[in-house]
């Protein structure tokens, strides 16, 4: 039941109607802005200074699903293990005449990355007298990722959904046209693989970019690039014999380590700016590694990060299941998430810039999406053309309810209206 404190009242233009909207407050004495939303027991409000003030407030310690904004947490850990220059990496192995690839979950092997991969990796088989030719078959090893199931995830296409696994190239999507009858990649750089065509059946528009659907499919269509890139002979008979989900024989030889020429903060920058949900729960399975892992899973990532996080910022009651929001098993409060905002400030512009009415003000901010979840966090910087006027502040909205379209981008419409207002 929402109760309604007797505040002043502003209009906001959604989908073409006014609505009126009354706020409440948590306390209605300390309120300076937002004064007018009406709020119930599904929504959490914080507004904050950016030397801490408390401008606005209204359930800050009650956990809601946070959705995407979870990453905001997959973003801090990841930096904390390993800072923003850090890489991850893939390795190959020669067995007599098989190529054996075991992947350790690296989440930004990228068509262009292919061709930085195979010159390396000619080098390093060129050291021991060995041609593509000679290669009999390629086995995969995807046994480091011990997952079964990723918690939130459907069975839906969209890119947004796409499968994870050790091994996986282009974000385990592929992007493709078809046109008349014919079907082609819609990338020059991207060679239209088997697993491409076979997937292809779910596309729905003329382009598209739709999911691999499984880790098999993953591990196959890397496979694939990696032969067709690489140009070597008797293609057709080559990826007939690639094995997926091969266990690596112990003792084998390491021909090439190939380093991601992508860094932590370049995948930060596609986990925050452009919220790619593979992206985060491949950096969140990693944060579970150590020296001695075999291994990792979403409960041993899970239980690094709860961990983690009540260690760090002294949290209470919070539920991190996966590191990108898909699970509605995942629990943050405002204060935790504006806790988050505090210490990425410094990569404040890994964060989407949001469009917003006024000229003079930049909004770097990250928004959670769900049936019936919307949720909204990050910064406001007001004057940022009058260094001796600029004034800083942190944002976090969180509705765990319907709410209109366009909700949370008018409500921060309003919160900036106020915020330019205050003395």
């Amino acid at each position: 039941m929402i109760k309604t404190l007797a505040f002043r009242k502003f209009k906001l233009l959604i989908a073409g109607c006014f609505v009126c909207l009354s706020l409440q407050q948590a306390s209605a004495s300390s309120s300076k802005v937002l004064t007018s939303l009406q709020l119930g027991d599904k929504d959490s409000i914080l507004v904050t200074s950016s030397k801490g003030i408390v401008l606005g407030e209204w359930q800050v310690e009650k956990p809601l699903v946070p959705a995407s904004l979870s990453k905001l947490a997959t973003a801090h850990l990841a930096i904390q293990k390993w800072g923003l220059d850090h890489s991850f990496y893939t390795d190959f192995y020669l067995v007599e005449n098989t190529l054996w690839i075991k992947g350790y979950g690296d989440p930004y092997v990228v068509s262009e990355e292919f061709d930085r991969l195979i010159p390396r990796l000619e080098s390093a088989m060129n050291v021991i007298g060995l041609t593509w030719q000679e290669i009999d078959q390629i086995k995969l090893d995807n046994s480091y990722f011990d997952i079964k199931s990723v918690p939130g995830r459907s069975s839906v296409s969209d890119p947004y959904n796409a499968p994870l696994s050790a091994i996986s190239a282009n974000f385990n999507t592929v992007n493709l046209i078809r046109n008349k009858g014919v079907l082609r990649s819609a990338e020059t750089q991207t060679p239209l693989t088997a697993t491409a065509k076979r997937v292809a059946k779910t596309m729905v528009k003329q382009k598209e970019r739709v999911n691999l659907r499984s880790s098999q499919n993953a591990q196959s269509n890397f496979a694939e690039l990696l032969i067709a890139k690489s140009k070597f002979g008797l293609r057709s008979s080559k990826v007939a014999r690639v094995r997926t989900d091969a266990v690596l024989p112990v003792g084998a030889t390491l021909l090439y380590r190939h380093v991601n020429s992508a860094s932590i903060s370049k995948i930060l920058r596609g986990t925050l700016e452009f919220s790619n949900n593979f992206m985060a729960n491949h950096v969140f399975l990693k944060l579970a590694e150590n020296a001695d892992s075999t291994s990792v899973s979403f409960k041993s990532a899970s239980e690094y990060a709860q961990k983690a996080l009540a260690r760090e910022l002294s949290w209470r009651n919070h539920s991190l299941i996966e590191g990108s929001g898909l699970s509605r098993q995942n629990r943050l409060s405002a204060s935790q998430i504006d806790d988050l905002l505090v210490v990425l400030e410094p990569n404040k512009t890994l964060f989407k810039k949001i469009k917003v009415s006024a000229a003079d003000v930049d909004v770097y901010a990250k928004t959670g999406t769900l049936s019936g979840v919307r949720s909204y966090a990050g910064y406001i910087d007001i004057n940022v053309n009058n260094p001796d006027k600029r004034k800083s502040y942190r944002f976090v909205f969180n509705f765990n309810r319907t709410v209109p379209y366009r909700y949370r981008e008018a409500v921060l419409e309003q919160l900036i209206n106020d915020l330019r207002a205050l003395k």
